[in-house]
């Protein structure tokens, strides 16, 4: 396990922004977040929505930690349960039909300038694969295919194109709707619900 975890940046409130927008029509029993980091965008959500209950896991055990300090202090730690382990693993071991995921991926792409700075616990946070994109896909494949529930993602386009992982998400047989987007000199980031085909049709 890790002891390094990615506090919350501007990706996070993204996350946090999306997901509030979201709620006002999609209204799940429990929201699960993946590498919940310090666990600031599942515990405002929280607080915001009584009657939701949440799940955090995240690979590092002082995210977990922080995460179960800050549900105390802020008194949701009767909604949330807090679960030290790996996306593939959470995905696997958690299953509803009345569930959102929420996951901000790593999403660098592989780079020696970053070989060279971050500790490997720090690539784990930051980087998503040879492209940037590929860590956050395979977490979208399992949560649709295997348990038939949306996600919430966000998207850098450090990653490459919006235009070609959307097409990517079709193509896997996916639906793929642009919550929100914010840019910056360097990087947009794009918040993405993918869903099941006609999920919010049943």
């Amino acid at each position: 396990m890790s002891n390094f975890y990615y506090d919350y940046a501007e990706d996070s409130f993204l996350l946090l922004d999306s997901a509030i927008e979201l709620l006002s029509y999609f209204h799940p029993r429990m929201v699960i977040e993946i590498g919940s980091g310090s666990g600031y965008v599942i515990i405002e959500l929280l607080k915001k929505y009584p009657l939701i209950k949440g799940i955090a896991t995240d690979l590092s055990f002082t995210a977990c930690k922080e995460t179960l300090n800050q549900a105390y202090k802020n008194n949701v730690d009767s909604r949330l349960q807090v679960v030290c382990t790996s996306f593939d693993l959470a995905l696997k071991s958690f299953n509803s039909n009345d569930i959102l995921y929420l996951f901000n991926p790593p999403y660098l792409p592989e780079d020696k300038s970053i070989d060279e700075k971050f500790s490997l616990n720090e690539r784990l946070a930051y980087v998503g694969g040879v492209k940037g994109w590929e860590t956050g896909f395979k977490m979208v494949e399992i949560a649709l295919k295997k348990r038939n529930a949306p996600i919430l993602i966000i998207y850098s386009s450090l990653s490459g194109p919006l235009e070609k992982y959307l097409e990517k998400c079709f193509s896997a047989g996916f639906h793929a709707k642009i919550i929100k987007a914010i840019r910056f000199e360097f990087e947009e980031l794009v918040s993405i619900l993918i869903t099941p085909p006609n999920f919010f049709n049943n």
